[in-house]
This record gives structure tokens, sequence and C-alpha cells, in this order.
């Protein structure tokens, strides 16, 4: 349960952040969608609650690599992008991103399967506490949103997947044979700002500084919907963390969501853990605005 607010700090002139993360406790490892209530507000804390170290990655954009670190920071072209309806989403802005996911990934196929914009025009915006999206527990906890925690479910979420309805019902056929023979599949994820980021920015974890004994299953009320959540069993700070110090609207997170890769020796980019934070002095800033889309890839 919820206890108190917290209080970020900037640690230094980059603007490092000490802030909040909701870490999972580190004495269970399978939770039901009742075990740990999340916080009632975005802020707040609860018992495994931890502060951490949130480096500002402005200037080393160019230093992360999905495949190593399960993140990497991209740069679009500076233009204007019409994303204020699901079909300017698909007919314009999807193709950009598989572009950009083909080239940053080799991928011979990808394909996007769902897309979240969240904007202050939406419902659940007219409240600054933002309260029901983050009452999302997915949200106010590090986490993949994948099952990553165990990989052997993989298999079966690729299928499921495959079946969905955000494939295109022209495409599922197709992508199910590829699928047969590809040597490697994978979800890839986008998220970035709509506007300049003023506070809750996303942050991603490094993932060769995860363990696979800090992941925690998370079973949603849905009981096709789970997540792997992060625990943080060690005193001293492990996992490093990073954000992107306002950052614009032509710059994104690209990070796993999975990777059929899991597992090989020498592998870690299997996995983009990512949280939301709380800023210093920022309670009275505008909103956040993004778009978060997930894509399913192949490679041959």
């Amino acid at each position: 349960m919820a206890t108190a607010v917290c209080t970020s700090t900037y640690v230094n002139d980059h603007h490092d952040v000490k802030a909040l993360v909701n870490y999972l406790p580190v004495d269970k490892k399978d939770f039901g969608p009742d075990d740990m209530p999340a916080p009632k507000k975005f802020g707040d804390f609860i018992e495994s609650s931890r502060y951490m170290t949130f480096h500002n990655a402005r200037g080393k954009e160019d230093s992360f690599k999905l495949d190593r670190n399960g993140f990497e920071i991209v740069t679009l072209p500076e233009k204007e992008r019409d994303i204020s309806t699901d079909d300017k989403i698909k007919e314009r802005f999807y193709p950009e991103l598989i572009e950009v996911i083909k080239k940053r990934t080799g991928a011979s196929t990808v394909v996007p399967f769902a897309h979240v914009l969240r904007r202050t025009e939406n419902t659940f915006f007219a409240e600054a506490v933002d309260s029901e999206r983050y009452n999302r527990f997915s949200t106010v906890w590090p986490h993949s949103d994948f099952s990553v925690v165990y990989p052997e479910r993989l298999p079966f979420l690729k299928d499921a997947i495959l079946n969905y309805d955000g494939i295109p019902e022209d495409r599922r056929d197709e992508l199910k044979e590829a699928a047969k023979t590809a040597s490697r599949w994978a979800f890839v994820q986008m998220w970035k700002p709509l506007k300049k980021l003023e506070r809750d920015p996303l942050a991603l974890c490094d993932s060769t500084t995860l363990s696979t004994g800090d992941w925690r299953f998370r079973q949603a009320e849905d009981p096709n919907i789970s997540y792997s959540l992060l625990a943080h069993p060690e005193e001293e700070e492990k996992h490093a963390w990073y954000y992107v110090h306002e950052m614009k609207p032509n710059e994104m997170f690209v990070f796993k969501g999975c990777d059929s890769r899991q597992g090989e020796p020498g592998f870690t980019g299997y996995a983009g853990a990512h949280t939301a934070i709380v800023l210093p002095d920022s309670h009275d800033k505008p909103p956040r605005e993004s778009i978060e889309a997930r894509f399913f890839c192949l490679w041959e």
C-alpha cells in the first residue's frame, strides 16, 4: 500500500536524478493481480520501493544498442507529424517507424500490432494526477510488457500475437508461414513524447545490469495478460537507469519487449525494462503526452 509521496532530487548539473522506483519484494517470484496493490497515484511509494540514480542520456544517445542494452535512443528528422487519429498513425507514422526498426535491427519483416496515443484531450488526462493511467500497475512498476521472467512461455506468446486482432487480417497467414522458418523473432517497442517533456519522463534500464533473478511475474486481472516486473535484491545500486532530460518530439526510445534469443550465452539485449519517474519540482508542468507502438519482428 502507498505510504507517502516521493521527493526526487537532481544530483548534479547534468540533471542526473535520484528518484523512486517501485520495485517488487525480493522474497516472492509470482504475484497475482491482488497480491501487490499499486500505489494510488503516480509518485506514491510502497515498502519495497527504493531510490535509484537515473542518468541523463543527453549527449550519450549513441552509446546504447538494442542487442546489448535492450534499448536505443533514436533522433527522427524534425518535421510535423499528424498523429491525431488512429488512421493517421497507421497510414503516415507506421511506415516511418517500420523503416527505423528495420534499419536498427536488420529484421526482414516488421509488422505493427498495437499503439497507444496519450494526449490531454483523452478523457483520463482530465485530472492533473493522471489517476486512471497511473493506476495501471504496468506503469508504476519497472517492467517489461512481456513474460521474459519465464522465457519458456515466449513461443505461446508469439502464437497469441500472430492471432491477435491488431495484426492486419490480410497478413496473418503470410506472417504465420514466415514465422515457421524464421531464424529469430522479437517484439520491439517505441515511445516518444508529443511535445517537449517536462514531467514524468520514461526511463529505461540497461539490460547488461540485470540478472535473471531480478525478474518477477505479475498476472493481470485479465488471465490473458501478464507482465515481468523487477525486484532489486542488492543493497547497493546495481541497475543502471537512463532517461533523456527535456526529451523532444523527434526523439524516441526504441526498446525490446522480448527476443527469442533470450538465454543465448552473452546475449543481453532481450528486454528493455522501463518505468516513469517523477522529476524535481515538476508537478505544475504540463502533463506528459506520448505515443507508444509495438512491432512484431522476424529475421529470415
